[in-house]
Protein backbone atom coordinates (compact mmCIF):
# COMPACT_ATOMS: atom_id res chain seq x y z
CA UNK A 1 0.00 0.00 0.00
CA UNK A 2 1.21 3.46 -0.63
CA UNK A 3 2.24 5.25 2.24
CA UNK A 4 2.52 9.20 0.92
CA UNK A 5 0.43 10.70 -1.42
CA UNK A 6 3.72 11.22 -3.45
CA UNK A 7 3.58 6.99 -4.13
CA UNK A 8 -0.01 6.79 -4.83
CA UNK A 9 -0.21 9.73 -7.69
CA UNK A 10 3.21 7.89 -8.96
CA UNK A 11 0.62 4.64 -8.78
CA UNK A 12 -2.04 6.49 -10.77
CA UNK A 13 -0.09 7.86 -13.33
CA UNK A 14 1.81 3.90 -14.01
CA UNK A 15 -1.41 2.73 -14.08
CA UNK A 16 -3.14 5.06 -16.40
CA UNK A 17 -0.47 4.68 -18.74
CA UNK A 18 -0.50 1.17 -19.06
CA UNK A 19 -4.59 1.11 -19.13
CA UNK A 20 -4.47 -0.66 -15.49
CA UNK A 21 -6.77 0.23 -12.85
CA UNK A 22 -5.39 2.48 -10.22
CA UNK A 23 -5.79 -0.26 -7.42
CA UNK A 24 -3.48 -3.11 -9.76
CA UNK A 25 -0.41 -1.18 -9.61
CA UNK A 26 1.77 -1.81 -6.35
CA UNK A 27 4.56 1.01 -4.98
CA UNK A 28 6.89 -2.22 -5.61
CA UNK A 29 5.54 -3.28 -8.73
CA UNK A 30 8.04 -3.28 -11.46
CA UNK A 31 7.46 -0.75 -14.02
CA UNK A 32 9.00 -3.05 -16.74
CA UNK A 33 7.37 -6.10 -15.82
CA UNK A 34 4.12 -4.74 -15.67
CA UNK A 35 4.55 -4.29 -19.69
CA UNK A 36 6.43 -1.15 -19.61
CA UNK A 37 9.06 -0.36 -22.53
CA UNK A 38 11.27 2.38 -23.23
CA UNK A 39 8.73 4.31 -25.21
CA UNK A 40 6.31 4.17 -22.60
CA UNK A 41 9.27 4.76 -19.79
CA UNK A 42 10.05 8.77 -21.47
CA UNK A 43 5.80 8.80 -21.47
CA UNK A 44 5.56 8.12 -17.94
CA UNK A 45 8.65 11.16 -17.37
CA UNK A 46 6.87 13.45 -19.36
CA UNK A 47 3.27 12.71 -17.27
CA UNK A 48 5.41 12.97 -13.66
CA UNK A 49 7.12 16.55 -15.09
CA UNK A 50 4.21 18.03 -16.10
CA UNK A 51 1.71 16.55 -13.26
CA UNK A 52 4.10 16.86 -10.04
CA UNK A 53 6.35 19.50 -11.72
CA UNK A 54 9.50 17.45 -11.46
CA UNK A 55 11.26 18.01 -14.08
CA UNK A 56 15.14 16.92 -12.80
CA UNK A 57 13.45 13.02 -13.84
CA UNK A 58 15.02 11.21 -16.73
CA UNK A 59 13.97 8.22 -18.62
CA UNK A 60 17.23 7.09 -16.77
CA UNK A 61 15.83 7.05 -14.01
CA UNK A 62 12.67 4.84 -14.62
CA UNK A 63 15.29 2.22 -15.53
CA UNK A 64 17.36 2.31 -11.87
CA UNK A 65 14.05 3.04 -9.53
CA UNK A 66 11.95 0.48 -11.90
CA UNK A 67 8.83 0.85 -9.06
CA UNK A 68 6.68 3.60 -7.75
CA UNK A 69 8.62 2.92 -4.60
CA UNK A 70 11.76 4.01 -5.96
CA UNK A 71 10.84 6.54 -8.15
CA UNK A 72 9.37 8.57 -4.83
CA UNK A 73 12.71 7.90 -2.68
CA UNK A 74 14.55 9.56 -5.90
CA UNK A 75 12.26 12.48 -6.17
CA UNK A 76 12.22 12.97 -2.08
CA UNK A 77 16.23 12.95 -2.68
CA UNK A 78 16.57 15.42 -5.00
CA UNK A 79 13.85 17.61 -3.58
CA UNK A 80 14.65 20.76 -1.54
CA UNK A 81 11.51 20.64 0.28
CA UNK A 82 9.45 16.72 0.53
CA UNK A 83 6.56 19.25 1.68
CA UNK A 84 6.06 20.48 -1.81
CA UNK A 85 6.32 17.28 -3.56
CA UNK A 86 3.20 16.03 -1.13
CA UNK A 87 1.19 18.88 -1.38
CA UNK A 88 1.43 18.81 -5.77
CA UNK A 89 1.00 15.17 -5.43
CA UNK A 90 -2.48 14.95 -3.07
CA UNK A 91 -3.93 18.16 -5.68
CA UNK A 92 -3.02 15.82 -8.48
CA UNK A 93 -4.90 13.20 -6.67
CA UNK A 94 -7.90 15.43 -6.60
CA UNK A 95 -7.75 15.96 -10.05
CA UNK A 96 -7.87 12.34 -11.21
CA UNK A 97 -10.54 11.52 -8.54
CA UNK A 98 -12.83 13.77 -10.22
CA UNK A 99 -15.53 11.44 -12.34
CA UNK A 100 -14.48 10.76 -15.76
CA UNK A 101 -10.67 12.09 -15.34
CA UNK A 102 -8.41 10.69 -17.96
CA UNK A 103 -5.26 11.73 -16.64
CA UNK A 104 -2.60 10.92 -19.15
CA UNK A 105 -4.90 11.57 -21.81
CA UNK A 106 -4.82 14.90 -20.80
CA UNK A 107 -1.22 15.54 -21.73
CA UNK A 108 -2.48 15.57 -25.19
CA UNK A 109 -4.71 18.28 -25.09
CA UNK A 110 -4.74 22.18 -24.07
CA UNK A 111 -4.76 22.58 -20.09
CA UNK A 112 -5.23 26.23 -21.12
CA UNK A 113 -6.80 27.80 -24.06
CA UNK A 114 -4.22 30.08 -25.90
CA UNK A 115 -1.41 27.23 -25.12
CA UNK A 116 -0.32 23.75 -25.78
CA UNK A 117 0.41 21.56 -22.78
CA UNK A 118 4.10 21.20 -24.19
CA UNK A 119 4.51 24.74 -24.50
CA UNK A 120 6.00 25.38 -20.78
CA UNK A 121 5.63 28.63 -18.96
CA UNK A 122 7.72 29.82 -16.33
CA UNK A 123 6.07 33.25 -14.48
CA UNK A 124 8.12 36.16 -13.81
CA UNK A 125 6.00 37.46 -11.34
CA UNK A 126 4.92 41.05 -12.56
CA UNK A 127 6.82 40.67 -15.58
CA UNK A 128 7.78 43.20 -18.19
CA UNK A 129 8.42 40.98 -21.23
CA UNK A 130 8.62 37.53 -22.98
CA UNK A 131 10.85 34.96 -24.26
CA UNK A 132 10.35 32.04 -26.26
CA UNK A 133 13.02 29.44 -25.86
CA UNK A 134 13.99 27.49 -28.91
CA UNK A 135 16.19 23.67 -28.03
CA UNK A 136 19.01 22.48 -29.83
CA UNK A 137 18.75 19.74 -32.29
CA UNK A 138 17.64 16.57 -30.45
CA UNK A 139 16.88 18.65 -27.34
CA UNK A 140 14.39 18.52 -25.18
CA UNK A 141 12.22 21.28 -23.37
CA UNK A 142 13.47 20.21 -20.33
CA UNK A 143 16.99 20.42 -21.18
CA UNK A 144 16.52 24.78 -20.78
CA UNK A 145 14.35 24.77 -17.81
CA UNK A 146 17.68 26.11 -15.46
CA UNK A 147 17.58 29.50 -18.57
CA UNK A 148 13.57 29.30 -18.05
CA UNK A 149 13.86 29.63 -14.51
CA UNK A 150 16.75 32.47 -14.42
CA UNK A 151 14.61 34.27 -16.96
CA UNK A 152 12.21 34.15 -14.70
CA UNK A 153 13.80 35.21 -12.01
CA UNK A 154 14.54 38.22 -13.42
CA UNK A 155 10.92 39.25 -13.99
CA UNK A 156 10.08 37.54 -17.73
CA UNK A 157 7.73 35.14 -18.71
CA UNK A 158 9.83 32.51 -20.38
CA UNK A 159 7.92 29.69 -22.89
CA UNK A 160 9.82 26.51 -23.49
CA UNK A 161 8.54 24.79 -26.70
CA UNK A 162 9.09 21.00 -27.71
CA UNK A 163 9.97 19.94 -30.64
CA UNK A 164 8.31 16.51 -31.50
CA UNK A 165 9.75 13.21 -31.17
CA UNK A 166 11.11 13.31 -28.00
CA UNK A 167 9.48 13.82 -24.27
CA UNK A 168 5.73 14.55 -24.37
CA UNK A 169 5.88 14.87 -28.01
CA UNK A 170 7.59 11.79 -28.57
CA UNK A 171 4.54 10.35 -30.69
CA UNK A 172 3.76 13.69 -32.52
CA UNK A 173 4.96 13.22 -36.43
CA UNK A 174 8.52 15.03 -37.13
CA UNK A 175 8.20 18.18 -38.94
CA UNK A 176 9.56 17.73 -42.73
CA UNK A 177 10.90 21.49 -42.50
CA UNK A 178 12.08 23.64 -40.29
CA UNK A 179 9.72 25.96 -42.19
CA UNK A 180 6.55 23.23 -41.20
CA UNK A 181 8.47 23.37 -37.45
CA UNK A 182 8.00 26.95 -36.45
CA UNK A 183 4.56 26.99 -38.22
CA UNK A 184 4.03 24.52 -35.65
CA UNK A 185 5.81 26.38 -32.60
CA UNK A 186 3.93 29.38 -33.79
CA UNK A 187 0.28 27.87 -33.89
CA UNK A 188 0.70 26.61 -30.59
CA UNK A 189 -0.36 29.33 -28.49
CA UNK A 190 -1.55 32.91 -28.33
CA UNK A 191 1.65 34.42 -28.75
CA UNK A 192 0.45 38.02 -29.20
CA UNK A 193 -1.07 37.74 -25.85
CA UNK A 194 2.21 37.21 -24.22
CA UNK A 195 2.99 39.65 -22.12
CA UNK A 196 5.01 42.29 -24.36
CA UNK A 197 7.94 42.79 -25.40
CA UNK A 198 8.29 39.84 -27.04
CA UNK A 199 11.81 38.16 -27.87
CA UNK A 200 13.17 34.71 -29.13
CA UNK A 201 16.28 32.56 -27.72
CA UNK A 202 17.23 29.56 -30.02
CA UNK A 203 20.24 27.64 -29.34
CA UNK A 204 22.17 25.94 -31.90
CA UNK A 205 19.57 24.54 -34.51
CA UNK A 206 17.32 26.20 -32.16
CA UNK A 207 18.73 30.06 -33.57
CA UNK A 208 17.54 29.28 -37.36
CA UNK A 209 13.84 27.59 -36.01
CA UNK A 210 13.68 30.85 -34.21
CA UNK A 211 14.52 32.82 -37.40
CA UNK A 212 11.57 31.48 -39.34
CA UNK A 213 9.27 31.61 -35.88
CA UNK A 214 9.93 35.39 -36.03
CA UNK A 215 9.03 35.50 -40.22
CA UNK A 216 5.50 34.25 -39.60
CA UNK A 217 5.01 35.95 -36.13
CA UNK A 218 5.81 39.05 -38.48
CA UNK A 219 3.58 38.33 -40.75
CA UNK A 220 0.62 37.64 -38.42
CA UNK A 221 0.89 40.93 -36.51
CA UNK A 222 3.02 39.62 -34.01
CA UNK A 223 6.02 41.87 -33.16
CA UNK A 224 9.09 40.44 -32.03
CA UNK A 225 11.75 42.83 -30.36
CA UNK A 226 14.22 40.82 -30.38
CA UNK A 227 16.18 37.43 -31.94
CA UNK A 228 18.68 36.14 -29.62
CA UNK A 229 20.81 33.39 -31.72
CA UNK A 230 23.01 31.30 -29.75
CA UNK A 231 26.10 28.84 -31.14
CA UNK A 232 23.82 28.48 -34.34
CA UNK A 233 24.39 28.69 -38.45
CA UNK A 234 22.63 31.80 -39.57
CA UNK A 235 20.13 31.02 -41.99
CA UNK A 236 21.75 31.78 -45.18
CA UNK A 237 24.56 29.55 -44.07
CA UNK A 238 22.74 25.97 -43.37
CA UNK A 239 24.44 23.12 -44.73
CA UNK A 240 27.69 25.60 -46.11
CA UNK A 241 29.31 22.68 -44.15
CA UNK A 242 27.83 19.78 -46.42
CA UNK A 243 24.47 17.75 -45.14
CA UNK A 244 24.17 16.79 -41.41
CA UNK A 245 24.81 13.04 -40.81
CA UNK A 246 21.17 11.01 -40.56
CA UNK A 247 22.77 7.06 -39.35
CA UNK A 248 22.68 6.05 -36.27
CA UNK A 249 26.36 5.96 -35.83
CA UNK A 250 26.43 9.45 -37.91
CA UNK A 251 24.67 11.28 -35.54
CA UNK A 252 25.99 9.46 -32.54
CA UNK A 253 29.43 10.37 -33.64
CA UNK A 254 28.02 14.09 -34.60
CA UNK A 255 26.66 14.26 -30.81
CA UNK A 256 30.12 13.27 -29.03
CA UNK A 257 31.83 15.64 -31.05
CA UNK A 258 29.83 18.26 -29.87
CA UNK A 259 29.54 17.40 -26.67
CA UNK A 260 27.09 18.67 -23.89
CA UNK A 261 25.78 14.96 -23.34
CA UNK A 262 26.56 13.06 -20.56
CA UNK A 263 28.99 9.79 -21.91
CA UNK A 264 27.43 7.69 -19.37
CA UNK A 265 23.92 8.18 -21.26
CA UNK A 266 25.42 7.13 -24.43
CA UNK A 267 26.16 3.70 -23.51
CA UNK A 268 22.33 3.22 -22.79
CA UNK A 269 20.43 1.23 -25.70
CA UNK A 270 17.02 2.76 -24.67
CA UNK A 271 18.64 6.26 -24.31
CA UNK A 272 20.16 6.12 -27.67
CA UNK A 273 17.17 5.16 -29.46
CA UNK A 274 15.07 8.06 -28.17
CA UNK A 275 17.83 10.46 -28.64
CA UNK A 276 19.01 9.26 -32.35
CA UNK A 277 15.58 9.41 -33.42
CA UNK A 278 14.64 12.78 -32.28
CA UNK A 279 18.10 14.06 -33.80
CA UNK A 280 17.58 12.53 -36.73
CA UNK A 281 14.46 14.34 -37.48
CA UNK A 282 15.90 17.55 -36.91
CA UNK A 283 18.73 17.09 -39.11
CA UNK A 284 16.93 15.89 -41.84
CA UNK A 285 14.69 19.42 -41.63
CA UNK A 286 18.24 21.03 -41.37
CA UNK A 287 19.37 19.23 -44.72
CA UNK A 288 16.42 20.30 -46.12
CA UNK A 289 16.86 24.32 -45.02
CA UNK A 290 17.67 27.21 -47.64
CA UNK A 291 17.89 30.86 -47.07
CA UNK A 292 19.07 33.63 -49.11
CA UNK A 293 20.59 36.03 -47.49
CA UNK A 294 18.79 39.49 -48.11
CA UNK A 295 15.89 37.62 -45.85
CA UNK A 296 15.48 40.11 -43.06
CA UNK A 297 13.65 40.33 -39.86
CA UNK A 298 12.42 43.67 -38.18
CA UNK A 299 13.71 42.17 -34.52
CA UNK A 300 16.90 42.88 -33.71
CA UNK A 301 19.33 40.39 -33.75
CA UNK A 302 22.46 39.52 -30.87
CA UNK A 303 24.43 37.02 -31.86
CA UNK A 304 25.76 34.64 -29.01
CA UNK A 305 28.78 31.87 -28.60
CA UNK A 306 31.17 29.80 -26.89
CA UNK A 307 34.64 31.27 -27.11
CA UNK A 308 35.99 27.46 -27.73
CA UNK A 309 33.35 26.58 -29.70
CA UNK A 310 34.85 24.47 -32.66
CA UNK A 311 31.72 24.40 -34.69
CA UNK A 312 30.38 28.12 -34.79
CA UNK A 313 33.24 30.31 -35.28
CA UNK A 314 32.77 34.19 -34.26
CA UNK A 315 33.07 34.69 -38.10
CA UNK A 316 29.77 32.48 -38.65
CA UNK A 317 27.59 34.03 -36.22
CA UNK A 318 28.69 37.77 -37.66
CA UNK A 319 26.72 36.23 -40.53
CA UNK A 320 23.79 36.98 -38.45
CA UNK A 321 23.90 40.61 -39.47
CA UNK A 322 22.92 40.19 -42.84
CA UNK A 323 19.38 39.04 -41.62
CA UNK A 324 17.80 41.71 -39.97
CA UNK A 325 17.19 45.35 -40.64
CA UNK A 326 17.21 46.21 -37.19
CA UNK A 327 20.30 46.36 -34.39
CA UNK A 328 22.96 43.69 -35.00
CA UNK A 329 24.96 42.91 -31.60
CA UNK A 330 27.52 39.90 -31.00
CA UNK A 331 28.91 38.48 -28.08
CA UNK A 332 30.94 36.10 -26.48
CA UNK A 333 30.99 33.72 -23.72
CA UNK A 334 33.77 31.51 -22.49
CA UNK A 335 33.24 27.73 -23.33
CA UNK A 336 32.45 25.65 -26.18
CA UNK A 337 29.36 24.94 -27.90
CA UNK A 338 27.09 24.48 -25.15
CA UNK A 339 28.47 27.55 -23.17
CA UNK A 340 25.36 28.06 -22.09
CA UNK A 341 25.65 25.63 -19.25
CA UNK A 342 28.30 27.46 -17.71
CA UNK A 343 26.37 31.15 -18.14
CA UNK A 344 22.95 31.16 -17.52
CA UNK A 345 22.57 33.62 -14.59
CA UNK A 346 24.25 36.13 -17.25
CA UNK A 347 23.15 35.23 -20.41
CA UNK A 348 19.84 35.84 -18.58
CA UNK A 349 20.72 38.83 -17.25
CA UNK A 350 21.76 39.94 -20.54
CA UNK A 351 18.87 39.09 -22.29
CA UNK A 352 16.42 41.00 -19.56
CA UNK A 353 18.64 43.77 -19.82
CA UNK A 354 18.73 43.93 -23.44
CA UNK A 355 14.63 43.51 -23.86
CA UNK A 356 14.10 46.64 -21.44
Amino acid sequence: MPRTQLERALCHIVADLLNRDADTVGVHDDFFALGGDSVLATQAVAGIRRWLDSPSLMVADVFAARTPAGLARLLAERETGAERLEAVADLYLEIVDMPGAEVMSALEKPTRREFQPWVKRFTGGDARGSVIVFPHAGGAAAAYRPLAKALSANEFDAFLVQYPQRADRRNHPAADSIEALALDLFEAGDWGGATAPLSLFGHCMGAVVAFEFARIAERNGVPVRVLWASAGHAPSSVGAGGPLPTSESGVLADMVDLGGTDPALLEDEEFVELLVRAVQADYRALNAYSCRPDVRIDAEIHALGGSADHRITPEMLGAWETHTSGRFTQSSFGGGHFYLHDHLDAVARMVCADVR
